[in-house]
């Protein structure tokens, strides 16, 4: 199968694209070079006509790429307008370039932020039926991707799946799992490695029409339902994050 990466030089994307490589044949797609990849594109996602072509022969596609939270003070009118830019215009773009390209299966990295509204109710898991409730401009915008992904799965009979996205991590380096403050974050920690399972299984699943599906690793206390995943697609995590480190709990076998 071969799959279309965008955002393939950021965090996430360039260790998930590493990730699928055994499995899926992968186009890379970014602002930024790429020069490790086989199959770089160097484009802009704002520019419809400059991803089109990056279709070409493609089955799939994975959408990683949004305004990178280094370059912007988050409380800045130039951080939201990034996110008007690049976040919004962009998942727009990539979904009407499916659209016009005829590939019918998308998974889009969303964000459980969508339902950071909520309160955190001891014992409550938050499953696909709670409404989302923003707590923040960013989440106001991943909300809008969601609504944006239903309307063309519906309307398109395209397979669209968003993946809320918990707190990234890399398993194997502490720091990058131990540094998360908030709460919020540390019940909610996702290995890179179950990012890549996740979008991986979206790919090869029977599942028809839209999903937002909750996207964790498994988690002390958590306050995500990931058994809607499990049962659109067979994610299930291979990691598990505790008090005192990191376990496999899954089938640790490439994807």
């Amino acid at each position: 199968m071969r799959v279309l990466v965008t955002g393939a030089a950021g965090m996430i994307g360039r260790r998930v694209s590493k990730l699928l490589k055994p499995r899926f044949e992968v186009r890379a797609v970014d602002l930024k070079p790429l020069p490790d990849e086989p199959d770089p594109w160097q484009i802009d996602l704002t520019q419809l006509d400059q991803l089109l072509p990056a279709l070409d022969g493609i089955d799939s596609l994975m959408h990683f790429a949004i305004a990178p939270y280094s370059d912007y003070d988050e409380s800045s009118r130039e951080y939201v307008e990034a996110m008007f830019r690049f976040n919004s215009r962009g998942t727009y773009h990539v979904l009407e370039a499916a659209r016009q390209a005829g590939v019918k299966r998308v998974a889009l990295a969303g964000s459980i932020t969508v339902l950071w509204g909520h309160e955190l109710t001891e014992g409550v898991l938050f499953d696909e039926s709670f409404p989302r409730l923003p707590h923040h401009v960013y989440s106001a915008f991943k909300c809008f991707d969601e609504t944006l992904a239903e309307f063309y799965a519906r309307t398109h009979s395209m397979n669209v799946i968003v993946w809320r996205i918990g707190a990234p991590c890399e398993a194997t380096d502490p720091d990058s799992w131990k540094g998360y403050r908030l709460e919020k974050d540390r019940r909610a920690l996702v290995s890179c490695d179950d990012i890549a399972r996740a979008f991986a299984c979206s790919m090869s699943c029977d599942f028809e029409g839209f999903a937002a599906l909750n996207l964790t690793s498994e988690n002390e206390n958590p306050y995500l339902d990931l058994s809607r995943a499990e049962e659109v697609c067979g994610y299930r995590p291979m990691h598990r994050f505790h008090r005192d480190g990191v376990s496999i709990v899954g089938d640790p076998a490439p994807l």
